[in-house]
Order: C-alpha cells, then sequence, then structure tokens
C-alpha cells in the first residue's frame, strides 16, 4: 500500500494516481505495518529455524478502480486512477532518479502483475494481516494528503 506514497501529490493536486496496470485487474495489498509486525514477531519466535517464505496478505482484494472509489470515499475529493504505458511507467521512475536497470526492472514487475494471476477470490491465500485499504487510507494516506 505505501508503494501510491509516492503518488500523494499528484493525488492531492490532479485526483489521480498512475500505474501501467489495467484498472479492473484485483489484487492483494499488504501494509509495511503488518510486514514489521510479522518481521518482529519472527525475531522474537525462538522456536522458528530455518528459511521460508511467509506471505503476508491482507484482507482486500482490489483492482485500482476500487482503490480509487475507496480513497474517493476516505479524502471526500474525486480520486481517479489512469493507466500509463510501460514507457512512461520507466520515464516517470527514471526521473525518480532510478538507474536503467531499476527501471526496466519495476516495468517488468508491473508488467507480470498486470499479466498473470497470482491471486484470485478462490486462490488467494487466506488473509494474514489486519490492515485493510480503507483503514490504511484513513491512518496513513489521508493525512499525507491533507498535510
Amino acid at each position: 500500500m505505501e508503494n501510491l506514497l509516492s503518488q500523494v501529490e499528484a493525488i492531492r493536486s490532479q485526483g489521480t494516481f498512475f500505474a501501467p496496470l489495467s484498472a479492473d485487474r484485483r489484487f492483494l495489498t499488504c501494509a509495511t505495518r503488518d510486514i514489521a509486525a510479522t518481521a518482529a514477531e519472527l525475531l522474537l519466535d525462538d522456536s522458528w529455524t530455518g528459511q521460508d517464505s511467509v506471505p503476508i496478505v491482507g484482507p482486500d482484494l482490489l483492482s485500482y478502480a476500487e482503490m480509487a472509489q475507496i480513497m474517493t470515499e476516505v479524502l471526500q475529493r474525486p480520486v481517479h486512477f489512469q493507466q500509463i504505458s510501460d514507457e512512461a511507467f520507466r520515464a516517470t521512475l527514471r526521473r525518480a532518479g532510478v538507474s536503467e536497470a531499476w527501471a526496466e526492472g519495476g516495468a517488468a514487475i508491473m508488467a507480470a502483475t498486470d499479466r498473470d494471476t497470482y491471486a484470485t477470490a478462490a486462490g488467494a491465500p487466506a488473509p494474514s494481516a489486519p490492515t485493510g485499504f480503507r483503514r490504511w487510507c484513513e491512518e496513513v494516506l489521508k493525512p499525507a494528503v491533507d498535510s
């Protein structure tokens, strides 16, 4: 969810956020606070040994169109999602100062996210993190946009 914070100015001034993803593509969400809480819990767990994957999944499976609607309600102003091209996304990353390799990697991740079904309502991992997108918007995004 915190990836959206890089677009606070666009949300504030234009009422729009951008990504090279389809507006109706649903995907899992996760707040960094939930990642941190899970990491702290595992670090304090003396029984944990070895290596393993630990999916950290919030309770939502949302599209950017649905996120825009939630943002509209929480921020009490119209917010829209606009799909941009892969090249526009790479150019945005380069303007932000990332290397060409980083821009290419970021674009590849977004293309894979848009192309591959890694989460559906039936196939998503069980939610393991408590922070839903609406709550995150109320507690994190709204204060950032209002500041």
